[in-house]
């Protein structure tokens, strides 16, 4: 599945950031308890993807954190942090992901990559009001990962996007078959978390 997933994010238009870098098309989302090995599923990406590190709850996210920055430098990946911009400087993460309660208004931090969380049309323009290069809306299906949560689905999906100006990833049952579905616009990344359980 996951290397179905990396060739469906292959069709998508490259998308840069104020001239500086190509954004990803293809975002992965840790979930340590089914991810016990970064460097595993970093050799399997497609270089210029994106880890975000989550995890919120770890024990010791300091050590996973360098585990999962060391894995993405060794095999051509982005690495950002989720809501902690102080940890993602520490392991000088490429980027920082604002879950959508702690976007701020303007974030001021420097990283390569700022992306944000948003479940909302309203959650989606502050993100573009505040300048960050990509959200990630989400669940656009219904997924495992988080079961009670009620999807977008397609037309919601079109809805939520028409007129933004901001890079849009797709998250939440997300798979190469679901991808398909999503047209009219296509959004410009795919970010799963279930997709890259696979062995």
């Amino acid at each position: 599945m996951q290397r179905s997933l990396a060739d469906q994010s292959g069709h998508l238009k490259p998308q840069r950031w104020r001239g500086r870098i190509f954004l990803p098309r293809l975002i992965v989302m840790t979930d340590h308890a089914h991810m016990p090995d970064p460097m595993r599923v970093a050799r399997r990406l497609p270089p210029h993807s994106l880890i975000i590190l989550r995890d919120y709850d770890h024990a010791d996210r300091l050590a996973l954190a360098r585990q999962w920055a060391k894995a993405c430098r060794e095999n051509h990946c982005l690495f950002s942090v989720g809501g902690d911009a102080q940890l993602a400087r520490r392991v000088r993460a490429d980027g920082i992901h604002w879950p959508e309660k702690l976007l701020p208004r303007k974030p001021g931090h420097k990283f390569t990559i700022t992306t944000t969380a948003t479940h909302s049309r309203k959650a989606l323009m502050r993100a573009q009001k505040a300048g960050i290069p990509m959200a990630l809306i989400s669940p656009v299906f219904a997924t495992t990962s988080h079961p009670g949560a009620k999807p977008l689905g397609v037309l919601n999906y079109r809805r939520m996007v028409r007129g933004v100006r901001i890079a849009i990833g797709v998250l939440g049952g997300i798979t190469a078959q679901t991808a398909r579905r999503l047209v009219h616009p296509r959004p410009h990344a795919l970010a799963a978390i279930t997709a890259f359980l696979a062995p």
